[in-house]
Protein backbone atom coordinates (compact mmCIF):
# COMPACT_ATOMS: atom_id res chain seq x y z
CA UNK A 1 0.00 0.00 0.00
CA UNK A 2 1.35 3.37 -1.15
CA UNK A 3 -0.25 6.58 0.61
CA UNK A 4 0.31 9.92 -0.68
CA UNK A 5 -0.03 12.93 2.07
CA UNK A 6 -1.58 15.98 1.04
CA UNK A 7 -1.17 18.80 4.05
CA UNK A 8 -3.01 21.58 3.87
CA UNK A 9 -2.09 22.86 7.13
CA UNK A 10 0.76 24.76 6.70
CA UNK A 11 -1.27 26.75 4.32
CA UNK A 12 -3.68 27.68 6.90
CA UNK A 13 -1.17 28.43 9.81
CA UNK A 14 0.52 31.04 7.03
CA UNK A 15 -3.01 32.53 6.69
CA UNK A 16 -4.14 32.82 10.14
CA UNK A 17 -0.88 34.29 11.37
CA UNK A 18 -0.84 37.24 8.41
CA UNK A 19 -4.13 38.07 9.10
CA UNK A 20 -4.45 38.82 12.82
CA UNK A 21 -4.80 42.69 12.62
CA UNK A 22 -7.57 42.00 9.76
CA UNK A 23 -11.57 42.88 10.65
CA UNK A 24 -14.31 40.57 9.41
CA UNK A 25 -14.59 40.87 6.37
CA UNK A 26 -11.09 41.63 5.21
CA UNK A 27 -10.41 38.11 7.51
CA UNK A 28 -12.82 36.49 5.25
CA UNK A 29 -11.83 37.98 1.79
CA UNK A 30 -8.30 36.74 2.54
CA UNK A 31 -8.92 33.29 3.68
CA UNK A 32 -10.88 32.63 0.31
CA UNK A 33 -7.89 34.51 -1.53
CA UNK A 34 -4.60 32.98 0.41
CA UNK A 35 -6.04 29.56 1.91
CA UNK A 36 -9.03 28.26 0.05
CA UNK A 37 -7.89 29.56 -3.83
CA UNK A 38 -4.41 28.81 -2.99
CA UNK A 39 -5.60 24.94 -2.37
CA UNK A 40 -8.54 25.29 -5.26
CA UNK A 41 -9.01 21.73 -6.62
CA UNK A 42 -9.74 20.01 -3.32
CA UNK A 43 -11.96 23.09 -1.27
CA UNK A 44 -13.97 22.84 -5.27
CA UNK A 45 -14.01 19.22 -4.55
CA UNK A 46 -15.14 19.93 -0.77
CA UNK A 47 -17.71 22.61 -1.34
CA UNK A 48 -19.35 20.91 -4.55
CA UNK A 49 -19.86 17.31 -2.32
CA UNK A 50 -21.33 19.45 0.99
CA UNK A 51 -18.49 18.45 3.10
CA UNK A 52 -18.39 21.78 3.89
CA UNK A 53 -20.53 24.98 3.21
CA UNK A 54 -19.25 28.30 1.99
CA UNK A 55 -21.78 29.98 4.04
CA UNK A 56 -19.84 29.06 7.16
CA UNK A 57 -16.76 30.69 6.68
CA UNK A 58 -17.41 33.66 8.92
CA UNK A 59 -18.80 31.07 11.72
CA UNK A 60 -15.51 29.35 11.48
CA UNK A 61 -13.66 32.32 11.47
CA UNK A 62 -15.10 33.04 14.50
CA UNK A 63 -14.99 30.11 16.05
CA UNK A 64 -11.38 28.85 14.89
CA UNK A 65 -10.54 31.86 17.63
CA UNK A 66 -11.56 30.40 20.85
CA UNK A 67 -11.11 26.68 19.42
CA UNK A 68 -8.23 24.29 21.08
CA UNK A 69 -8.11 22.50 17.88
CA UNK A 70 -6.88 25.18 15.95
CA UNK A 71 -4.34 26.23 18.55
CA UNK A 72 -2.43 22.98 18.90
CA UNK A 73 -1.88 23.40 14.85
CA UNK A 74 -1.00 27.48 14.98
CA UNK A 75 1.75 26.33 17.78
CA UNK A 76 3.58 24.24 15.60
CA UNK A 77 1.83 20.51 16.83
CA UNK A 78 0.93 20.40 13.24
CA UNK A 79 4.08 19.23 12.26
CA UNK A 80 3.28 15.88 14.80
CA UNK A 81 -0.14 15.16 12.52
CA UNK A 82 1.76 13.64 9.85
CA UNK A 83 4.20 11.00 11.78
CA UNK A 84 0.33 10.47 13.64
CA UNK A 85 -0.94 9.52 10.15
CA UNK A 86 2.72 7.34 8.56
CA UNK A 87 2.32 5.30 12.07
CA UNK A 88 -1.04 4.27 11.23
CA UNK A 89 -0.06 3.46 7.83
CA UNK A 90 2.94 1.56 9.17
CA UNK A 91 0.50 -0.42 11.57
CA UNK A 92 -1.96 -0.85 9.40
CA UNK A 93 0.68 -2.84 6.88
CA UNK A 94 2.12 -4.56 9.69
CA UNK A 95 -1.24 -6.37 11.01
CA UNK A 96 -2.54 -7.22 7.61
CA UNK A 97 -1.13 -7.86 4.42
CA UNK A 98 -2.87 -5.27 2.35
CA UNK A 99 -3.01 -5.66 -2.07
CA UNK A 100 -1.11 -3.02 -3.87
CA UNK A 101 -3.13 -0.41 -3.60
CA UNK A 102 -2.63 3.33 -3.99
CA UNK A 103 -4.68 5.88 -1.76
CA UNK A 104 -4.34 9.57 -0.41
CA UNK A 105 -4.86 11.19 2.60
CA UNK A 106 -5.74 15.39 2.47
CA UNK A 107 -5.12 17.15 5.96
CA UNK A 108 -6.89 20.26 6.00
CA UNK A 109 -8.55 22.80 7.91
CA UNK A 110 -12.40 23.02 7.32
CA UNK A 111 -15.39 25.17 8.42
CA UNK A 112 -17.06 22.66 11.08
CA UNK A 113 -18.58 20.52 8.24
CA UNK A 114 -17.42 16.76 8.09
CA UNK A 115 -14.44 15.35 10.17
CA UNK A 116 -13.52 12.65 8.35
CA UNK A 117 -14.88 11.47 4.92
CA UNK A 118 -14.11 8.66 1.82
CA UNK A 119 -13.97 9.92 -1.40
CA UNK A 120 -12.67 8.99 -4.75
CA UNK A 121 -10.60 12.20 -5.86
CA UNK A 122 -8.53 12.16 -9.02
CA UNK A 123 -9.42 8.37 -9.69
CA UNK A 124 -8.00 7.60 -6.49
CA UNK A 125 -9.66 6.36 -2.95
CA UNK A 126 -8.68 9.34 -0.48
CA UNK A 127 -9.42 10.23 2.81
CA UNK A 128 -10.23 13.64 3.89
CA UNK A 129 -9.46 14.92 7.53
CA UNK A 130 -10.61 18.18 8.70
CA UNK A 131 -8.95 18.55 11.76
CA UNK A 132 -11.34 21.25 13.36
CA UNK A 133 -13.50 18.33 14.40
CA UNK A 134 -11.29 15.84 16.33
CA UNK A 135 -9.06 16.14 19.22
CA UNK A 136 -5.97 15.29 17.98
CA UNK A 137 -4.04 14.18 20.82
CA UNK A 138 -6.90 11.69 21.86
CA UNK A 139 -8.99 10.25 18.94
CA UNK A 140 -7.43 11.26 15.38
CA UNK A 141 -5.33 8.29 14.88
CA UNK A 142 -9.06 6.09 15.68
CA UNK A 143 -10.80 7.78 13.06
CA UNK A 144 -8.06 7.68 10.54
CA UNK A 145 -7.78 3.96 11.19
CA UNK A 146 -11.30 3.49 10.84
CA UNK A 147 -11.75 5.09 7.51
CA UNK A 148 -8.48 3.45 6.16
CA UNK A 149 -10.06 0.10 6.92
CA UNK A 150 -12.94 0.60 4.46
CA UNK A 151 -10.16 1.40 1.61
CA UNK A 152 -7.98 -1.87 2.71
CA UNK A 153 -11.42 -3.57 3.25
CA UNK A 154 -12.73 -2.68 -0.18
CA UNK A 155 -9.61 -3.95 -2.05
CA UNK A 156 -9.40 -7.39 -0.48
CA UNK A 157 -13.00 -7.70 -2.88
CA UNK A 158 -12.86 -8.82 -6.17
CA UNK A 159 -13.41 -6.06 -8.74
CA UNK A 160 -16.11 -7.62 -10.19
CA UNK A 161 -17.96 -8.69 -7.20
CA UNK A 162 -20.90 -7.64 -5.82
CA UNK A 163 -19.32 -6.04 -2.23
CA UNK A 164 -16.26 -4.76 -4.35
CA UNK A 165 -19.29 -2.52 -6.31
CA UNK A 166 -21.15 -1.90 -2.98
CA UNK A 167 -18.32 -0.65 -1.05
CA UNK A 168 -16.78 1.73 -4.10
CA UNK A 169 -20.73 2.97 -4.04
CA UNK A 170 -20.16 3.53 -0.20
CA UNK A 171 -16.68 5.33 -0.94
CA UNK A 172 -18.62 7.83 -3.52
CA UNK A 173 -21.35 8.24 -0.91
CA UNK A 174 -24.21 6.05 -2.25
CA UNK A 175 -25.75 4.87 0.90
CA UNK A 176 -28.87 3.87 -0.68
CA UNK A 177 -26.84 0.69 -1.75
CA UNK A 178 -26.60 -0.64 1.27
CA UNK A 179 -28.76 -2.41 3.64
CA UNK A 180 -27.94 -2.86 7.52
CA UNK A 181 -26.45 -5.89 7.54
CA UNK A 182 -23.72 -4.04 5.13
CA UNK A 183 -22.84 -1.59 7.35
CA UNK A 184 -22.72 -4.24 10.07
CA UNK A 185 -20.29 -6.08 8.26
CA UNK A 186 -18.23 -2.76 7.05
CA UNK A 187 -18.06 -0.47 10.10
CA UNK A 188 -17.67 -4.15 12.32
CA UNK A 189 -14.57 -4.88 10.63
CA UNK A 190 -13.32 -0.81 10.52
CA UNK A 191 -13.66 -0.35 14.28
CA UNK A 192 -12.04 -3.70 14.64
CA UNK A 193 -9.28 -3.40 12.76
CA UNK A 194 -8.87 0.03 14.17
CA UNK A 195 -8.59 -1.22 17.87
CA UNK A 196 -6.10 -3.56 16.05
CA UNK A 197 -4.04 -0.36 15.11
CA UNK A 198 -4.54 1.60 18.04
CA UNK A 199 -4.50 -0.79 20.46
CA UNK A 200 -4.81 -0.29 24.65
CA UNK A 201 -7.56 2.45 24.33
CA UNK A 202 -11.29 2.37 26.19
CA UNK A 203 -13.93 0.45 24.27
CA UNK A 204 -15.69 3.44 23.86
CA UNK A 205 -13.06 5.51 21.91
CA UNK A 206 -13.13 3.41 19.12
CA UNK A 207 -17.20 3.53 18.90
CA UNK A 208 -17.98 6.37 17.76
CA UNK A 209 -17.92 10.60 17.69
CA UNK A 210 -20.99 10.54 20.14
CA UNK A 211 -20.62 13.19 23.09
CA UNK A 212 -20.97 10.89 26.57
CA UNK A 213 -19.41 7.80 24.98
CA UNK A 214 -18.81 6.57 28.34
CA UNK A 215 -23.07 6.37 29.13
CA UNK A 216 -23.52 5.85 25.52
CA UNK A 217 -21.76 2.16 25.93
CA UNK A 218 -22.98 1.40 29.21
CA UNK A 219 -26.85 1.95 27.92
CA UNK A 220 -25.53 -0.16 25.04
CA UNK A 221 -24.17 -2.71 27.16
CA UNK A 222 -27.82 -2.87 29.57
CA UNK A 223 -29.70 -3.47 26.09
CA UNK A 224 -27.80 -5.68 24.24
CA UNK A 225 -31.28 -7.81 23.79
CA UNK A 226 -33.14 -5.42 22.49
CA UNK A 227 -30.27 -4.05 20.64
CA UNK A 228 -29.48 -7.61 18.84
CA UNK A 229 -33.35 -8.02 18.26
CA UNK A 230 -33.52 -4.92 16.53
CA UNK A 231 -30.79 -5.39 13.76
CA UNK A 232 -31.91 -9.20 13.42
CA UNK A 233 -35.77 -7.56 12.67
CA UNK A 234 -34.28 -5.54 9.81
CA UNK A 235 -31.15 -6.68 8.78
CA UNK A 236 -31.82 -6.16 5.22
CA UNK A 237 -33.50 -2.80 5.15
CA UNK A 238 -31.87 0.36 3.54
CA UNK A 239 -34.40 2.86 4.26
CA UNK A 240 -33.50 6.18 5.36
CA UNK A 241 -35.09 5.67 8.68
CA UNK A 242 -33.59 2.32 9.70
CA UNK A 243 -29.85 3.43 8.87
CA UNK A 244 -30.57 6.83 10.80
CA UNK A 245 -31.26 4.78 13.77
CA UNK A 246 -28.41 2.84 13.76
CA UNK A 247 -25.34 4.18 11.82
CA UNK A 248 -25.95 7.40 11.09
CA UNK A 249 -25.01 10.53 13.45
CA UNK A 250 -28.65 12.46 12.41
CA UNK A 251 -31.17 12.50 15.25
CA UNK A 252 -33.61 9.21 14.76
CA UNK A 253 -37.23 8.69 15.86
CA UNK A 254 -35.90 5.16 17.83
CA UNK A 255 -35.71 4.97 21.22
CA UNK A 256 -32.58 3.03 21.19
CA UNK A 257 -29.25 4.88 21.47
CA UNK A 258 -28.18 6.02 18.07
CA UNK A 259 -25.52 4.35 15.82
CA UNK A 260 -26.12 1.22 17.79
CA UNK A 261 -24.47 -0.59 13.92
CA UNK A 262 -21.76 0.00 15.36
CA UNK A 263 -22.05 -1.67 18.08
CA UNK A 264 -23.55 -4.68 16.86
CA UNK A 265 -21.06 -4.75 13.77
CA UNK A 266 -17.91 -4.25 16.21
CA UNK A 267 -19.13 -7.14 18.35
CA UNK A 268 -20.11 -9.61 16.10
CA UNK A 269 -16.63 -9.04 14.31
CA UNK A 270 -14.55 -9.60 17.33
CA UNK A 271 -16.39 -12.91 18.08
CA UNK A 272 -16.22 -13.93 14.74
CA UNK A 273 -12.27 -13.45 15.01
CA UNK A 274 -11.79 -15.63 17.57
CA UNK A 275 -12.65 -18.31 14.47
CA UNK A 276 -11.30 -16.51 11.45
CA UNK A 277 -8.84 -13.97 10.76
CA UNK A 278 -10.11 -10.93 9.85
CA UNK A 279 -8.49 -11.24 6.07
CA UNK A 280 -10.47 -14.36 5.73
CA UNK A 281 -13.55 -12.24 6.56
CA UNK A 282 -12.59 -9.02 4.42
CA UNK A 283 -12.42 -11.78 1.67
CA UNK A 284 -15.76 -13.68 2.14
CA UNK A 285 -18.38 -12.61 -0.83
CA UNK A 286 -21.65 -11.04 -0.24
CA UNK A 287 -23.56 -14.01 0.31
CA UNK A 288 -21.53 -15.66 2.86
CA UNK A 289 -21.13 -12.60 5.20
CA UNK A 290 -25.20 -12.14 5.33
CA UNK A 291 -25.40 -15.91 6.64
CA UNK A 292 -23.10 -15.28 8.67
CA UNK A 293 -23.86 -12.34 10.28
CA UNK A 294 -28.01 -13.80 10.61
CA UNK A 295 -26.28 -17.15 12.35
CA UNK A 296 -24.35 -15.35 14.97
CA UNK A 297 -26.92 -12.93 16.18
CA UNK A 298 -29.09 -16.55 16.25
CA UNK A 299 -26.96 -17.99 18.32
CA UNK A 300 -26.70 -15.55 20.41
CA UNK A 301 -30.07 -15.54 21.31
CA UNK A 302 -30.10 -19.07 21.48
CA UNK A 303 -27.09 -19.30 23.79
CA UNK A 304 -28.80 -16.09 26.13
Amino acid sequence: MHCEIVNLIPSFVSFWKASKSLDGNQKAKAFKESYINQNKDFFSFYFKNGFGKKEKINYALDAYTNDPKINYVLDDRNMQIEPIVKNVIRQSKAIVKTPDIEIRIVLLVGVYGFGFWLAYYKDMPSIFVAIEQFDLEESFDIFLAHELAHIIHSSFQHKNSKFFNLMNGRINSNWKTFTLSDYLLTDGIATYLSTQICPNRKEYQYLGSLKHKKEWLNECNKRKDEIYNFCFDNLEKSDRETLTATIFMTEGTFELPRRIGYYTGYHLIKNLCTKYTIEEIMRWPIIKYKKVIREELKKYFNNG
